[in-house]
């Protein structure tokens, strides 16, 4: 959700005298994520997509035991980009210089839910002092353990799924028309069954890991 600030241009006879002061920096907060056995494969889309670029979080490390001590960015797209990737958690930070801020569940399992392990992980994680992003339709804020975990902590706890209280809700406005940048649509939708029969059925030059898109006209007749 975008806000927009208001801003009125001042008279050119008082800019100089009535410049605001220039603003702070705030450092990017550090994160590490998490993806294990799935880090560069489809489930792993989170991670992949915030390693590739993020601007909210530095990532400084992948957890993925199945491509530990390599180099995410030459897993991804085989050009190194400096983010290691560890074991687990305890490898990770007996070998990260400082403790990441940020603890980014980077997954999108088919049940939408962790498993018994992952709370573990996720929790240690909140011991840790570390902010917990959950993109998952499991909304740890409502699980008491986690609950009492991070209250404990004095950690955060981000349900990316989680909807907001129908009384912050509100109807559209318009007031996206008044944003300066460029806008543009971005329409879709879940292919992934479509994908896993085409690739079963496809010929023998495609790659294993490879999925292509379909056609409007294909998708068109599916309906």
């Amino acid at each position: 959700m975008f806000w927009l600030e208001s801003f009125q241009e001042r008279p050119t006879s008082c800019r100089s005298c009535c410049s605001a002061p220039p603003r702070q920096q705030v450092a990017t907060p550090t994160a590490i994520v998490y993806c294990e056995a799935n880090f560069g494969q489809i489930d792993g889309k989170t991670a992949n997509g915030l390693v590739r670029y993020s601007e909210r979080y530095r990532i400084v490390a992948v957890i993925d035991s199945a491509t530990s001590g390599l180099d995410a960015g030459a897993v991804l797209d085989g050009t190194p980009n400096g983010i290691p990737i560890y074991r687990d958690l305890g490898d990770a930070l007996d070998s990260l210089q400082a403790e990441p801020d940020t603890f980014i569940y980077g997954m999108a399992p088919a049940t939408g839910k962790l498993s018994a392990h992952e709370r573990t992980v996720v929790l240690t994680a909140i011991q840790f002092g570390m902010n917990v992003v959950n993109g998952l339709h499991e909304f740890l804020n409502d699980d008491p353990v986690f609950l009492a975990a991070s209250k404990a902590a004095n950690v955060r706890i981000v349900d990316i799924r989680k909807p907001r209280p129908q009384n912050d809700l509100r109807l559209f406005t318009g007031r996206v028309n008044a944003v300066p940048c460029p806008r543009i649509a971005v329409l879709g939708t879940d292919l992934r069954n479509w994908q896993a029969n085409h690739c079963e059925h496809s010929n023998s030059r495609t790659k294993p890991n490879a999925v292509s898109k379909p056609s409007w006209s294909v998708l068109a007749k599916r309906g």
